[in-house]
């Protein structure tokens, strides 16, 4: 009867499919480039000065590795910005993109790396080796990085200081393109003139032509005042009318896509009203 206990030893032989081979079974795929395929290289970012850095490694042959290495530069505007490298014979070993210059935060640059064949205008994309944010400290790699969506990245979180409307308009600001908002809060003052009339003071986000939201505040502004108003998550109402501040809630966890509207008014405003700069903070998903 065999001992339970005894370890028996077993020699581990290579797999002959893979023996000869210069990387192995861990590789779930080889991309092998003979002239004709290039890589793609396109970004979306809204950070200034940035320059990307794409370096990787090719093996030509037995014992021969050779490098690779580009840089690319994305627009600032969040617009799509496309570059080809031109890569060596052989298979791809690994890949690695990261800011060269420039200090990207997260959600502000977003990079997708593609194997395709052809460099002119007619090309087939034959697969996607790295997608996802980069940033100052965060690189992506082949192999090892997940690949992303920009909506499943953490967003940036921009505060943003917006124009003195004419006197007697409205507060108006607008989701640009290639991006989707959380309003996180707002900030302006209304000075109101000395016309004898009560405004009673809202805000408005309107998306695709319907009014997402719109929330009129508790308290009434006299004539020849200046209130100083606040609008954020999580806030309860309130005002102080000896001290001339008011405050609000907004919806929580409501995202605006690009072209939606958000507007700060009152009923009952009159020609001789007068608002402030907004400033406001959102949290901005790159929407690519």
């Amino acid at each position: 009867m065999a001992d339970p206990l005894q370890v028996v030893e077993r020699v581990l032989e290579p797999n002959p499919a893979t023996a000869q081979k210069p990387f192995g079974e861990h590789y779930p795929w080889i991309y092998t480039f003979t002239g004709e395929d290039v890589l793609e290289v396109t970004s979306w970012n809204s950070a200034s000065g940035v320059r990307l850095r794409i370096s990787g490694r090719v093996h030509a042959g037995p014992g021969d590795i050779k490098p690779f290495s580009a840089t690319h530069t994305p627009n600032t505007d969040r617009t799509s910005s496309t570059s080809i490298i031109t890569m060596p014979a052989g298979e791809l070993l690994n890949a690695i993109v990261y800011a060269e210059t420039g200090s990207p935060q997260a959600g502000q640059t977003f990079v997708r790396i593609s194997v395709r064949r052809g460099a002119g205008g007619a090309f087939e994309r034959l697969g996607v080796i790295i997608q996802g944010q980069v940033t100052s400290n965060t690189a992506r790699s082949f192999p090892g990085s997940n690949i992303q969506s920009p909506l499943e990245v953490e967003p940036y979180l921009r505060t943003i200081s917006g124009t003195t409307p004419a006197l007697g308009a409205i507060i108006s600001e607008t989701v640009p393109t290639g991006v989707r908002w959380e309003l996180m809060q707002f900030n302006y003052q209304h000075s109101t003139g000395a016309l004898p009339a009560n405004r009673l003071p809202f805000m408005e986000a309107i998306s695709g032509g319907l009014v997402v939201f719109i929330i009129a505040h508790t308290t009434t502004i006299p004539a020849s005042s200046i209130y100083n108003f606040t609008w954020a998550q999580n806030l309860a109402s309130a005002h102080d009318t000896n001290n001339g501040y008011a405050r609000s809630p907004i919806p929580q966890r409501l995202i605006l896509p690009a072209a939606s509207g958000i507007f700060a008014s009152a009923f009952g405003l009159l020609s001789s009203d007068q608002f402030s700069a907004v400033s406001y903070t959102v949290r901005e998903w790159l929407d690519i």
